[in-house]
């Protein structure tokens, strides 16, 4: 066949081999036809004849053989290597049931027992469309809707605090209201859908650059572009809706004075309401704590739950902060006079600012938690100073790998110790030695006088009291020891190391039938990385070898990692045009103070405090909720698999763009129209500080505002 792979390997040199002996190799190897292909083993040797193209794995080193290439090594070869084995593969197409089809290849099978696992395109083609970024809300669905919904709410809000404060001027030319209001709410759709469409265009525009770099970052050919038009529609229509809808709240006219009363209540209104949402929320997240949370999509949701109802407490948090900022000096007060005198608006920015960051930053501490777990809960397999031989298919490891092993380490005399049954219950290895000093080299460390009675007098060393009946190899009989007594074992040592007895306590025929095993001492680096390299070099199978492995590092899937950090900076984006927009909105303010010699640093205080209050507030509320948003499942799921961890990267880096985007947004606004006052050059005013005046005119300024 020209292609027996098709759509995975593609052969693009040479042929594909026909006879034992022969080989195609793919292409990360380096060879090429009519080369001598040597297994890192040197004892294998193959005949180049093809190089092939894998779209699975672009990085992988593979070997493709014809048939009959595992029968024809040499079965001494085979015996030093028994933990190699074949897994045959068939590819077909056509019609008919394909498991019918595999039945008949596996009963014509040298192995007709065994049971084919059959997978077709179809599976392959919706295990793709089912993806783990659109199972789960967390990943993806929760942060980038709401920071979509966010940045709607926010055009809304920005343009229609524009509306309001030329509301009167419309009125007076005879414009409806209804006009008013439904111009500008169309007006807020259209740039929003404007907005989100150039968005995904200079999204998919970037993706088709940077695609070219994919294969070499993934080591995986990339399939064919397709655009996804339905989730590109959906991510323009979200924040279209929402600023539509907002709009329609946001930008009707001012009340009149006589209805501040009306106003008022329907203020308290919206509060209940939003205050309703909260306890909504919270009761659905009471409920999805159970074992149904085990799963990880409901726990994503619960997660997301929880943290979209601790960022509706966002206004309570900017109103009762306010009354705090007033008391920090003059600059503060007017500006939490300002904040009030907004109304609802500053902590309904607050709200979308924080509603849009907390799940973000959610998902951030979760992958955090996560590897914490992950790191907490690893339990190695050996100890750091040993390395262990233990036999395949045999019971014992041959003396030709034994003494391969110890020419090539340097490592000898090792600790012999048998597994002739095991404990009944719990589970685990009854293991024999063959008197205490080589129960005491094992362990590490010194046993008392009644420990080591305990096992001459036929008894077992348990790292814990229980039930002590053992069963025993070959014939299945049951043993119990004389006596027990307790000794620490090291968690590392658990696996091989559960019941400790002496050889002369166990019956000959459980002894001649056990399996086993040396370790050796390594007690430096060098000597653990010399029993690493011993079967390459000793020419045996890596199988009889057991070394100390280090904690795996928890890595999740680049996308993963990189939308977390994109989440962040989305919202360190959303930021710096929240403190921008306001910064405009203070202009006025900070002119009026310079226009009547108010010096820059005093409005400078004071655009820092109406810019960074209800921003750096709402940052700090969605970090915190991010945290109880993480540490309810984790205080409250079990198995939840997670360890509250705070992500001090990502959250730094929020926290230090929120601050920069306050700072220069409040640069701008102490510095605005300074040109137009340069020509005034108003005398310097110096505040007295015995008396503790306010500058002259703050309460007219404040008031207008």
């Amino acid at each position: 066949m020209d292609r027996p792979f098709p759509s995975r390997d593609t052969l693009i040199e040479g042929r594909w081999p026909t006879r034992a002996g022969e080989v195609a190799v793919s292409d990360a190897t380096g060879a090429s036809p009519g080369q001598r292909f040597v297994l890192d083993n040197e004892v294998v040797t193959f005949d180049v004849v093809g190089v092939v193209r894998s779209a699975e794995s672009l990085k992988g080193r593979t070997l493709y053989a014809s048939p009959g290439t595992w029968a024809s090594l040499d079965a001494s070869i085979i015996g030093r290597y028994p933990s190699m084995s074949t897994n045959p593969v068939a590819y077909w197409s056509g019609g008919g049931d394909p498991r019918e089809t595999a039945s008949a290849i596996t009963e014509s099978s040298f192995d007709p027992d065994q049971d084919p696992e059959v997978v077709t395109r179809s599976d392959l083609a919706v295990g793709h469309r089912s993806t783990l970024l659109t199972r789960q809300p967390l990943l993806y669905l929760g942060p980038s809707t709401l920071l979509l919904v966010g940045a709607g709410a926010l055009l809304a809000l920005f343009s229609g605090r524009w509306v309001r404060t030329h509301a009167p001027t419309f009125r007076a030319i005879g414009t409806p209201r209804s006009a008013l209001a439904s111009a500008t709410a169309i007006a807020n759709g259209v740039s929003a859908a404007a907005s989100a469409v150039i968005g995904a265009l200079v999204g998919i525009a970037l993706a088709l650059l940077l695609r070219p770099l994919m294969p070499q970052i993934t080591g995986r050919e990339l399939p064919n572009v397709s655009l996804p038009w339905a989730e590109a529609i959906r991510l323009a229509a979200i924040p279209t809706v929402a600023a539509v809808v907002v709009g329609l709240w946001t930008t009707r006219p001012e009340r009149a004075q006589t209805n501040r009363a009306t106003a008022r209540r329907g203020g308290k209104v919206l509060t209940t309401l939003r205050r309703t949402l909260t306890v909504a929320l919270s009761c659905a997240a009471i409920l999805l704590v159970g074992p149904s949370a085990q799963d990880e999509v409901v726990r994503s949701l619960l997660v997301v739950i929880v943290a979209l109802a601790w960022a509706t407490l966002t206004p309570d948090v900017i109103t009762a902060t306010t009354g705090l900022l007033a008391r920090l000096g003059p600059p503060a007060d007017l500006a939490a006079r300002k904040i009030r005198a907004q109304g609802g608006l500053v902590s309904t920015v607050a709200l979308a600012i924080c509603a849009a960051s907390v799940v973000a930053l959610s998902l951030a501490t979760t992958l955090a938690s996560q590897k914490a777990y992950a790191a907490a809960h690893y339990v190695p397999e050996l100890p750091a100073d040993r390395v262990m031989l233990q036999p395949l298919d045999e019971s014992t490891v041959p003396a030709g790998v034994r003494r391969d092993f110890e020419h090539a380490s340097g490592l000898h005399d090792p600790v012999v110790f048998r597994v002739p049954g095991f404990r009944n219950e719990p589970m685990g290895p009854l293991t024999s030695f063959r008197d205490a000093g080589e129960v005491e080299r094992l362990l590490g460390h010194s046993l008392d006088e009644h420990q080591r009675s305990v096992l001459t007098r036929g008894g077992v060393l348990l790292p814990q009291a229980g039930p002590t009946t053992f069963t025993l190899d070959p014939d299945g009989r049951h043993w119990r020891p004389e006596d027990t007594a307790t000794v620490p074992i090291a968690p590392a040592l658990s696996p091989f190391v559960e019941a400790i007895t002496l050889d002369r306590n166990l019956p000959d025929k459980a002894l001649h039938a056990a399996r086993t095993n040396l370790v050796y001492e390594a007690p430096t680096r060098a000597d653990v990385d010399r029993a690493e390299a011993a079967p390459q070099l000793g020419r045996f199978d890596s199988g009889y070898l057991f070394t100390p492995r280090m904690p795996p590092t928890t890595k999740f899937p680049l996308w993963l990692t990189g939308a977390s950090w994109l989440f962040a900076l989305a919202v360190a984006a959303m930021a710096w045009v929240v403190a921008r927009r306001i910064s405009a909105d203070l202009a006025p303010i900070t002119t009026g103070l310079r226009a009547v010699g108010v010096p820059a640093a005093y409005t400078r205080q004071v655009a820092a405090a109406y810019i960074g209050h209800p921003l750096l507030t709402a940052i700090a509320w969605a970090i915190l909720g991010a945290i109880v948003a993480v540490a309810v499942p984790a205080l409250f799921v079990d198995n939840a698999m997670l360890v509250l961890t705070i992500p001090w990267p990502v959250v730094g880096s929020v926290v230090a763009a929120s601050i920069l985007a306050t700072t220069a947004a409040a640069a701008s606004a102490s510095a605005s129209r300074s040109g137009q006052n340069a020509a005034h050059q108003p005398p310097t005013w110096q505040p007295r500080t015995a008396h503790r005046h306010r500058p002259p005119g703050l309460g007219v300024v404040g008031r207008d505002e």
